[in-house]
């Protein structure tokens, strides 16, 4: 039996219409009812804790309240499944953690001021501190029941979509491992179809395949998600089966269109009347002064107060370093913005003779020459000292780079700072890189850090300066605490 056939053999419990289409239904359901119970739980909750903090009998503090305000707050909750159910489709499409917190907090702002506002308008007697409470314990409550609606959902086998891919080149590849990378979709890829007229060099490793006669059988199936991830000279191909699935009857078909290379955060796209032809206006947010303010006003504060409270245990740490006789810090010439030269700071963890032993150790083992002129560090590198490694471990050797951050040589979030003679390993890209301040962490560092190749690192650099957003960099933040704690990928 080859590929294909087991393949489609996993698929056959599948045609069981009726059950899988109540199952399909039940999932978008089950979200939805999800909802409902973290806004009820919400409210429970911040009744508790209200009368909690004030010492207050529940009844006693209940009247005096208006029941009218919580009458509001119900209608308003209503409104944000509404909302949610229309707005953001989030009971018909599958979105990633990150989009959905983006849009509960979205909601969940206009919301509040709704109810504020309403409050204000009727001159109702309610509780401030219960307002605090229940908005900020609905976004725990929204994000908390999706997680237990989804990990309910996998445990009785109705949330996990078989995903079949349309196209075996680059594009095919990279579709699937996006895919793969956001597991809480809970769409998995099953196999790929060849559409044709590829090059076999272009034909990336994309198995298993599916035979075309085989497709029309599957394409039958309820509850099967269509990503049709073609190459850009294939697009006779991209229509051609966006009309046989519809006619086929396929009724969950996405297109991931090959667009390496382009920005897409915050791109617009918009289409014209009786053409088949789409725009997308480009925006690269830091080419826009608003965007550099911002970004620049949170690096500051953010490491400011940083600074203030990890003050003691840098003040130990380099009494610790200190301990040999060297310097606590080292200053190590790194290229920023608009290629200006700084001085990168970090917590020595080294003996203090480094530079001298490194000559000789590289010309006593050739082996590690390679490794130092690809990645300018060496994996076992017997110039670190003890506390070095715990250091460079946990990346606490870094922390004295607050101070780059406040005079406003690096970011918090940014590109991997490199010296002169890296720039080349950025080739076309270059620009990108020398656009923006170097960052403390990026997002080489939550995607593997060391581990990564040199082409990967540059990648992602360019691509977080394409794509930057301040949503973005809370994102990189929060992933490089669990990074940090992880120790994954540091040497």
């Amino acid at each position: 039996m080859n590929a294909p056939e087991r393949l489609l053999d996993r698929l056959q419990p599948l045609q069981v219409s009726p059950l899988t289409l109540t199952q399909v239904r039940l999932s978008k359901l089950a979200l939805l009812l999800g909802d409902g119970l973290a806004f009820a739980l919400a409210f429970g909750l911040a009744t508790w804790i209200t009368i909690s903090m004030l010492s207050l009998d529940l009844g006693v503090w209940w009247r005096g309240q208006h029941t009218q305000r919580f009458a509001a707050w119900a209608v308003i909750s209503v409104l944000g499944l509404v909302v949610l159910l229309t707005r953001f489709q989030h009971y018909s499409d599958r979105r990633s953690f990150w989009d959905e917190l983006s849009d509960f907090i979205k909601l969940l702002g206009v919301l509040s001021l709704l109810d504020m506002s309403l409050i204000a308008v009727n001159r109702w007697e309610a509780s401030r501190l219960w307002w605090v409470i229940a908005w900020v314990t609905t976004l725990s409550m929204l994000v908390v029941m999706r997680s237990l609606t989804r990990l309910v959902l996998k445990s009785l086998n109705v949330w996990v979509r078989p995903t079949i891919i349309i196209g075996v080149g680059a594009n095919a590849s990279d579709a699937a491992l996006a895919l793969h990378s956001q597991s809480e979709l809970g769409l998995k890829v099953f196999g790929f179809v060849d559409a044709g007229s590829m090059p076999a060099d272009q034909v990336a490793d994309t198995l298993p395949r599916f035979l075309d006669a085989q497709i029309q059988k599957v394409a039958q199936l309820p509850g099967i998600q269509w990503v049709i991830a073609l190459e850009h000279a294939q697009a006779d191909q991209r229509e051609y089966w966006l009309r046989v699935l519809a006619q086929w009857g396929a009724t969950d078909i996405s297109v991931i269109p090959a667009m390496r290379g382009v920005p897409l955060h915050g791109t617009d796209m918009s289409h014209f009347f009786s053409h088949e032809v789409a725009m997308l206006r480009m925006r690269n947010n830091l080419r826009r002064w608003p965007a550099r303010l911002t970004k620049r006003i949170f690096d500051t504060l953010s490491a400011l107060v940083l600074l203030i409270l990890l003050s003691p245990l840098m003040l130990v740490v380099g009494l610790l370093i200190r301990r040999d006789g060297g310097s606590a810090l080292f200053a190590h010439s790194r290229v920023g913005k608009r290629g200006k030269v700084f001085h990168c700071y970090k917590f020595r963890t080294m003996v203090v003779d480094a530079e001298k032993r490194l000559e000789h150790l590289l010309h006593q083992r050739p082996e590690l020459r390679s490794q130092w002129e690809n990645e300018r560090k060496l994996k076992y590198d017997p110039r670190v000292n003890r506390i070095g490694r715990f250091l460079r471990a946990t990346s606490l050797d870094e922390l004295p780079q607050l101070i780059n951050v406040i005079r406003g040589e690096m970011s918090l979030v940014g590109p991997r700072p490199v010296v002169r003679a890296e720039l080349r390993r950025f080739g076309a890209d270059v620009d990108y890189y020398l656009m923006v301040r170097p960052g403390m962490t990026g997002l080489w560092q939550i995607s593997g850090r060391s581990q990564l190749d040199y082409d990967k690192r540059v990648y992602l650099d360019v691509w977080y300066v394409k794509n930057w957003s301040l949503w973005y960099d809370l994102i990189i933040l929060f992933k490089t605490v669990r990074v940090v704690i992880d120790r994954h990928g540091a040497y």
